[in-house]
């Protein structure tokens, strides 16, 4: 026998030896879970979407506010144009331009407060969610649980069970 023969069965001998413990739990149990849905479906998420948009409007409301004052600081610039000298004139265009700078620095700022407010929540509903679906695959026995939709063919859809364990 050639060392290239050898070799090929020794590595074929090989195969065979370890393929045994991989193909010998046939019974692999594979739960299914549209993660989706779950959290559609989730009470806390409903939660979290009216405090995000509490947080929301109670930043607006302050914009609101201070974009309100940059108007009527406009206007009084207007109707006072003729009546004001030009040094007066450039004190109240500045102060204009000034606020109208913060304002926009306090937009960007609240925007990307909300921004990492959202991310922070949204990634809590995802730890909760996966320790869920964790729990209920261990509870029911599973030896795998995958997302839904990376699934053609098998497996058991658990989607509700980890529904009914996340609104207990």
């Amino acid at each position: 026998m050639n060392k290239v023969t050898a070799g090929f069965l020794v590595v074929a001998v090989m195969l065979l030896l370890t393929a045994g413990p991989v193909c010998a739990k046939s019974n692999v149990k594979i739960g299914l879970v549209d993660v989706e849905e779950v959290f559609t479906r989730f009470s806390e998420t409903e939660k979290v979407n009216e405090y995000l948009q509490k947080a929301k409007a109670d930043r607006q409301k302050k914009l609101d506010q201070a974009q309100e004052e940059l108007a009527k600081l406009k206007q009084d610039l207007e109707s006072q144009d003729d009546a004001l000298s030009e040094l007066k004139k450039e004190q109240m265009r500045g102060a204009l331009e000034e606020k109208f700078l913060m304002l926009k620095q306090d937009f960007e700022r609240f925007e990307m407060e909300l921004k990492n407010l959202q991310k922070k929540k949204l990634k809590e509903l995802e730890m909760k969610i996966k320790e869920a679906i964790k729990a209920v695959g261990l509870e029911n026995g599973f030896d795998v649980v995958m997302e839904k939709d990376a699934v053609y063919l098998g497996g058991e859809d658990i989607t509700a069970l980890v529904i009914d364990y996340m609104n207990r």
